[in-house]
């Protein structure tokens, strides 16, 4: 009697443990789907193949334009630049004005004039402040906040790629854990530190060509002469230093495969004892990235100087 106790005790533990086995599989399958479910209710999802791979392709403004969830944020933060960017021929003129009332011989009249030009110098030191703050505090945010949510789309479009997909070379786990971390990255330093001080460099330029025009425009227009050589060249750095940096992204992917492939592996390659092979072959995939971008950073150096 006891016995028959004991083994339904047992019966009703094994049944207990696989309804509990049986429960976490379903919860864990609830789990993705919810993942999954989360993608598709916020976030577009794009099944490539071979035939649309090259049709998802798009420049950076259309990307922003279709992905960025804080357009007026990412507006304000520009405008904001547009201002910063003012600043600086604005603060040319005021100062000009101000050194120049030195010359007043009148002592009443020179005391007047300075404590104008001060405030205008208070002033435009208050705006700059302001406009940098926003600036920075706007840009920044937006853009982290963009490459946070490219992220997510990256990921939800890779969940939902067929096999096939991933079997290919070019979509391997390390080549796409890489682009969805360190190219995202490098979109939100674009869009977010460049092309801030891009446009507070445009912004600045046009304010001192039209002060320039106004003070002396025979002398300007002789300066404009040298603009078509320094585009000209300035055109021809950018192309080779673009052909670069290509390179040493494909060269860094590569090399970010090969150490996936090794760690992901990691138990075969114990077992094999073939560690030293493994880190030969990683140290030679970091040799091209690293031989690239000490060229990229040669060409660079003979611009600074």
């Amino acid at each position: 009697m006891l016995d028959n106790s004991n083994d339904d005790n047992t019966v009703d533990m094994i049944q207990g443990t696989a309804t509990a086995a049986i429960s976490k599989r379903y919860a864990d399958k609830s789990a993705i789907n919810d993942i999954i479910s989360y993608y598709e209710d916020n976030i577009e999802i794009l099944v490539t193949d071979e035939l649309s791979s090259a049709s998802n392709k798009m420049s950076i403004f259309e990307l922003i334009r279709k992905t960025m969830d804080k357009k007026v944020s990412y507006g304000v933060g520009l405008f904001s630049a547009m201002i910063d960017g003012g600043i600086n021929p604005i603060f040319s003129v005021v100062l000009a004005n101000l050194l120049n009332t030195y010359s007043i011989p009148d002592r009443n009249e020179l005391l007047k004039s300075s404590r104008i030009f001060a405030l205008y110098v208070l002033l435009i030191a208050a705006v700059s402040g302001v406009s940098g703050l926003l600036k920075y505090f706007l840009l920044e945010r937006a853009s982290e906040r963009w490459a946070v949510r490219l992220r997510h789309m990256g990921f939800g479009n890779a969940l939902r790629q067929p096999q096939s997909w991933f079997d290919k070379s070019e979509n391997a786990t390390g080549k796409v854990t890489t682009i969805l971390i360190s190219d995202t990255e490098s979109a939100k330093i674009l869009i977010g530190h460049f092309a801030g001080n891009v446009i507070i460099g445009l912004v600045s330029l046009l304010g001192g060509i039209i002060w320039a025009l106004i003070v002396g425009w025979q002398l300007t227009l002789v300066g404009f002469g040298l603009i078509p050589v320094l585009f000209l060249f300035s055109e021809l750095e950018g192309y080779v230093l673009q052909k670069y940096e290509l390179k040493q992204k494909i060269a860094t992917e590569t090399a970010a495969n090969e150490f996936y492939q090794g760690i992901s592996s990691i138990r075969t390659v114990y077992s094999l004892s073939i560690e030293n092979i493994m880190e030969n072959k990683f140290h030679e995939a970091l040799q091209k990235p690293f031989l690239i971008g000490s060229l990229k950073e040669f060409m660079i150096s003979k611009k600074c100087l």
